[in-house]
């Protein structure tokens, strides 16, 4: 009774509905499927699904067995031998007893039957163009990483003529190198497991025409109704000429970091070769003090050594003037503020071997049996002033400066160019060791038995093993580092001071600075007339 009344209700239905075993063979069809198909019940019940839709293959039913539902469509040939386009939708059903599927036929509309925005297909197809028409490779897998389905360029990509192809399959079975669908597996199982997805992900890949490419991957999990991960969809966005273009433009910066490079080389081959002239002055002042050890030998080599320390400073004057004309020729190619620093740098170094040749050439005509002393009443404060103003106009000055004294005058009788040289000398000495925007302090002041002259820094000062040969001609200080110069400017100091019969001294701390202090004697301190 149960089962003429299933079988009436069976009947009853209006839709074709194909019932099948487990393996596809079909078990049963209502009325509407036979009037559908043209075929008796007894022709229905030996064949498959497989002869009933030419174009359902065994990874569609593996697809259904897993999924338990899907959603194709078929072109069937019907009773009335017209194709006709059918939307069927499949469920896979399990028992203990026993399992099958069922198939429910849906003809679609014609042209003419749909509405007016689905004239030329259903929603289905109408989703399936969208999807084969984004320009992203898209994909979606089960969670044992076998596909799903994909879109039409994914399928181009792994060298499918079909996405339908790509159903069953697994990355090892595609058109790709093996290390990439290893990573690919490995990237899709983490999303699987942990439920999470990766975004923005940069993979290579292989395309089938046998070229090679880089894409931006997102993998995001797909859940049931209870959050359960069955699998997986993935969409690659093709990068490979974002990536060209990224590499373009890295070598370009790579080829502007060279020419810096080799810019900087050449500054710094030009500071070597000023520095390697510095060391061999260096060398040849000590062979000269081993051997100069008498008045009678130095003013033998005297002239000797002058002409040849100016040489030696006047030929990378005149380098350093040639390389900061071609350097200006190729300013273009350079920012302003590279070839303003690389300018001041050579223009300071001709300014500062200038002056360099001026102490030499001063040295040379200070003996004391050829130079004529011109004695003068002086004002040593208005004196200062001028060398100050001097100072200034030949260059700019880097330091503060600092007078401290409490009177408007303070006459003694001496030379002028000599004690314009000594202040000058004392002054520059201090801006020489000592770092720019520090204080220089000038003291001038009269005591009962003398005049003080005393000028302090805050430079690197002066080690105490080298204070008793500070004076000596061509003496440098072991402290003094790169810092260049000829050792000659506290000589002439001392000469200075001992035509006027004055006493130096200096006092001295590491790091902290120095300070000289010249005392003019009573002799010196004659009212001024």
């Amino acid at each position: 009774m149960i089962s003429e009344l299933y079988q009436l209700s069976f009947n009853q239905v209006s839709e074709a509905i194909l019932l099948t075993f487990a393996d596809g063979t079909l078990c049963d069809a209502n009325e509407a499927a036979i009037a559908l198909l043209g075929i008796s019940r007894e022709q229905l019940l030996q064949k498959t699904v497989y002869d009933i839709f030419p174009n359902f293959q065994l990874n569609h039913w593996q697809g259904l067995q897993y999924n338990k539902k899907i959603l194709f469509q078929e072109q069937i040939t019907t009773a009335q031998e017209t194709s006709q386009p059918i939307e069927v939708h499949a469920e896979y059903h399990e028992t203990e007893a026993q399992s099958g599927a069922s198939l429910l036929l849906k003809p679609t509309l014609t042209p003419q039957e749909t509405p007016e925005e689905l004239t030329t297909c259903s929603v289905n197809h109408l989703l399936e163009l969208i999807i084969n028409n984004i320009p992203q490779q898209i994909f979606w897998k089960d969670k044992n990483q076998v596909y799903l389905g994909c879109n039409r360029h994914f399928a181009q990509v792994v060298g499918l003529d079909n996405p339908e192809e790509i159903i069953g399959k697994n990355d090892y079975q595609l058109n790709r190198k093996t290390t990439y669908a290893a990573s690919y597996r490995e990237w899709d199982r983490r999303v699987i497991e942990q439920g999470q997805a990766i975004l923005d992900l940069e993979e290579p890949y292989h395309h089938a025409n046998g070229t090679e490419g880089v894409v931006l991957t997102s993998k995001v999990p797909l859940t049931d109704d209870q959050g359960r991960v069955f699998g997986l969809v993935g969409i690659c966005t093709e990068i490979t000429e974002l990536k060209t273009l990224q590499q373009e433009l890295a070598e370009a910066n790579e080829i502007e970091k060279k020419f810096k490079e080799k810019l900087d080389a050449t500054v710094q081959s030009r500071t070597k070769e000023l520095q390697k002239t510095n060391q061999q002055l260096n060398d040849l002042e000590e062979k000269l003090r081993e051997a100069l050890a008498t008045e009678k030998e130095i003013n033998h080599f005297k002239t000797k050594i002058i002409t040849t320390i100016s040489h030696e400073y006047r030929t990378p004057l005149s380098r350093i003037l040639i390389a900061a004309n071609l350097i200006k020729k190729y300013r273009p190619q350079l920012s302003t503020q590279q070839w303003e620093k690389y300018l001041e740098e050579i223009f300071s170094a001709v300014q500062y071997l200038s002056n360099i040749v001026d102490d030499i050439v001063s040295f040379n005509s200070f003996p004391s049996q050829t130079r004529v002393v011109r004695w003068e009443w002086i004002n040593l404060i208005q004196l200062y002033q001028s060398v100050i103003t001097q100072m200034k106009d030949s260059k700019p000055i880097h330091h503060h400066l600092n007078l401290e004294t409490d009177q408007d005058e303070i006459w003694m009788k001496g030379d002028k160019t000599l004690l314009s040289h000594l202040i000058k000398n004392f002054l520059n000495n201090a801006f020489q060791y000592s770092p720019p925007e520090t204080t220089v302090t000038t003291r001038l002041y009269r005591e009962t038995a003398q005049i003080i002259l005393q000028v302090s820094d805050h430079g690197i000062g002066i080690p105490t093993s080298d204070q008793e040969k500070l004076f000596e001609s061509f003496y440098r200080g072991s402290n003094v580092g790169n810092t260049p110069g000829t050792g000659l400017g506290l000589s002439i100091i001392r000469y200075i001071a001992d035509i006027h019969e004055a006493d130096i001294t200096v006092e001295s701390e590491l790091g902290e600075g120095s300070t000289f202090t010249v005392r003019f004697p009573l002799p010196s301190l004659k009212a001024k007339p």
